[in-house]
């Protein structure tokens, strides 16, 4: 017995070994410290963000008209606020919104770079009005705080960026690769007019990118756990997109009289299995690459797990899977969200049909998603057909000259965060660009808490004015180091 003891007590040593070595050797990857090249207040900024909040762009919906008046007047407010930028950049039009600008660089040997950013919004539900506590198109700057639709998304980007490019200008500075800003019109309604059409000529123009930087993460504070100084999330790779219908046809017939099962019974159990047989979950490589990057900043529980990723998954899987968003870093997600049957309240309809949503992690393929719905529902009476796929983006570098200069810029302007990759859940401008470059990155320069991120798309959208002046810094440092850099 005491040698069986012995034994036990031995592999437990052994194991905490292990676990303790891993720990050890979990390298940081922040590097250095990075100093700003120059700081400078942008003091007309938030005013010019103002003016375009106040240019009502709304997208509402892929089907639907838009107020083209206000796209129009929007380029004509860029060009009337920034001169220098429209008089020395060459601008070209798609679907008669969207502007591609084309910053020519002395070193046409050096692949150029793309800043990429849209200015339409989503609407505003008039039932939500009264929780305003600004009209959403006032474009008010109130206790130092600017209040309007499109001010965190993503009209902030635009203005940021043109604000850096007409100061770079205004002080004579000249870019040694060319660059390119790619604004679309219509991101909020899957930018098929825009970004995916902007993309599409430059590839036929044999244009190459070395690196592309859209919105997504930011500066977050108090959003991960065990983190209590604000930590900057650059999105490697993003999230697909699919939907699938099911439908179903059993003979209906009067409410007084029911079958044992109609067709919203059946249709209801399908959906209710799907609900309850998820995709397993699993650790994407952007998912992976964020535990490398931030596990060795965090307290020792945290970097003991992170450390120790193949013991430690099912604890890694239960943790993320508690809320909602955490579920959505490490599976396929399954979103019932339309549900049509019956005419009449004593009818027991014929067919019944519902919409499901899935948004996919990388390499989920389209076969895989329909024999696990299939398997699942486990019943030949229900149909499925895509409505929709759209698989998951590739996966940008860690190691590359984009990831290294975008970090290197957020840490100048933002005293040295911890950076880290991760997986954008929802979807951007973003995925088109892989058209021309194999490295798209995703991060918008403001900064985030639990109270702001849910102002995107939901109400009381808004930005402090401290958040302006370091977003157009951020895309100053960004331009500085990116079009100097070396292939």
């Amino acid at each position: 017995m005491k040698k069986i003891l012995r034994l036990i007590f031995l592999v437990i040593i052994i194991f905490t070994l292990y676990l303790l070595y891993n720990v050890a050797t979990f390298s940081g990857k922040q590097g250095e410290a990075v100093t700003v090249l120059s700081t400078v207040e942008f003091k007309q900024a938030a005013n010019r963000l103002a003016g375009a909040l106040r240019i009502p762009t709304v997208s509402h919906g892929k089907n639907l008209p838009v107020d083209s008046s206000a796209f129009v007047r929007f380029g004509r407010y860029l060009e009337e606020n920034y001169p220098l930028t429209h008089a020395r950049l060459t601008l070209k039009k798609f679907s008669a919104f969207s502007r591609l600008y084309h910053w020519r660089g002395t070193d046409s040997g050096r692949k150029p770079i793309v800043l990429a950013a849209h200015f339409d919004v989503v609407p505003v539900g008039e039932e939500n009005l009264p929780l305003w506590n600004h009209p959403p198109f006032s474009g008010l700057i109130q206790n130092d705080t600017l209040w309007g639709r499109g001010a965190i998304d993503d009209k902030i980007n635009i203005i940021a960026i043109m604000e850096a490019v007409e100061r770079l200008l205004s002080g004579g500075f000249e870019p040694a690769r060319d660059i390119w800003l790619a604004f679309g019109h219509d991101e909020e309604i899957e930018g098929t007019r825009g970004a995916k059409v902007m993309s599409a000529w430059m590839k036929e123009q044999g244009i190459r990118a070395e690196w592309v930087l859209d919105e997504g993460y930011a500066v977050l504070q108090d959003m991960i756990p065990g983190m209590d100084d604000p930590v900057a999330i650059i999105g490697t790779a993003e999230k697909g997109y699919a939907t699938i219908r099911l439908s179903v046809s059993i003979i209906g017939g009067h409410s007084s009289m029911p079958e044992k099962e109609t067709a919203l019974d059946v249709l209801a159990g399908a959906i209710r299995r799907l609900k309850q047989n998820p995709l397993p979950a699993r650790l994407s490589a952007p998912v992976r690459d964020f535990m490398r990057y931030i596990g060795p900043e965090m307290p020792f529980a945290q970097k003991l797990v992170f450390a120790n990723t193949a013991l430690f998954k099912n604890i890694i899987f239960n943790i993320y899977s508690a809320k909602g968003s955490g579920n959505a870093m490490v599976r396929t997600t399954t979103a019932p969200t339309i549900f049509r049957a019956g005419v009449k309240e004593n009818i027991i309809p014929q067919q019944a049909e519902a919409t499901v949503n899935f948004r996919l992690l990388p390499g989920e393929t389209r076969e895989g998603l329909m024999q696990h719905v299939l398997n699942t529902i486990d019943d030949r009476r229900i149909k499925a057909v895509y409505t929709s796929f759209n698989a998951a983006s590739p996966v940008s570098s860690v190691t590359g000259a984009g990831f290294k200069t975008i970090a290197t810029a957020i840490k100048a302007v933002y005293h040295n965060p911890p950076v880290a990759p991760n997986l954008v859940i929802g979807g951007t401008d973003g995925r088109y660009y892989y058209a021309v470059s194999d490295d798209v990155y995703r991060f918008s320069p403001i900064r985030l808490n639990p109270r702001s991120v849910k102002r995107f798309h939901g109400i009381n959208e808004s930005i402090p004015l401290s958040d302006i002046n370091e977003a157009c810094n951020f895309y100053l440092e960004l331009i500085r180091r990116g079009a100097d850099s070396a292939p």
